[in-house]
């Protein structure tokens, strides 16, 4: 549901002050009385009107002499921001995993560009979009977890620091399989094979043991 914020107040605020109108000015050119008219404006610029009519919105950019088709684009802009701040507090997140907020846009965005535009299905409620994000996102810091762990890990062994990435990426495999099949025989199955994949390329079956081991305490 969409609710009007002091984020939206407050741009609404910069367009009238680039304009050099004041909040009487703008009251009075939309058709408002001078004194209550003014309070409005003041009111809705704090997001404190959490309802304004859309011909309010509109009459008001009008004045202000600001493209509606700008306004609302930038809109769509606030709203992704306080949608996607809102999903990022569903985890806690170090500082330094920047990359899953990146990420975590990134898949919110084509929430609304892949899943249903191009597959020509019906647009996801955003309950539902919001689900995926959060589950997305709990997804994307066990693995970044995964891969910090594995870095420790092949810190302390003689390994050359550029197989760091395909111990990582068996790790990834292996968390994969563990989450679709489980912790039964199948999942083990999967897991060997690529085991098998990953030595025949040169990675050392002992550290490919413990990379698997590490990822087990996260399933």
């Amino acid at each position: 549901m969409f609710i009007f914020t002091k984020e939206i107040g407050l741009g609404l605020k910069k367009i009238r002050e680039k304009s050099g109108l004041t909040q009487k000015e703008v009251a009075e050119r939309i058709g408002m009385k001078s004194a209550s008219g003014r309070c409005y404006i003041a009111r809705l610029e704090a997001g404190l009107i959490k309802n304004p009519s859309l011909r309010t919105i509109l009459d008001y950019l009008s004045v202000c002499n600001y493209a509606w088709s700008k306004f609302f684009g930038e809109l769509s802009a606030i709203q992704f921001s306080l949608n996607h701040n809102k999903i990022m507090q569903q985890a806690e997140i170090p500082k330094h995993y920047q990359k899953i907020d990146r990420d975590v846009a990134k898949y919110t965005h084509s929430i609304k560009t892949k899943f249903f535009p191009k597959q020509n299905i019906k647009p996801l409620a955003p309950e539902k979009q919001e689900e995926m994000a959060i589950k997305f996102l709990k997804h994307r810091k066990i693995i970044e977890q995964i891969e910090q762990d594995v870095t420790i890990l092949m810190g302390n062994t003689e390994e050359p620091g550029i197989v760091n990435q395909f111990y990582k990426a068996f790790a990834r495999e292996c968390y994969r399989r563990f989450k679709k099949y489980g912790a039964g025989p199948e999942a083990e199955a999967k897991i060997s094979e690529r085991f098998s994949v990953w030595q025949a390329r040169g990675l050392k079956p002992e550290l490919l043991k413990k990379v698997k081991e590490l990822v087990g305490k996260y399933t």
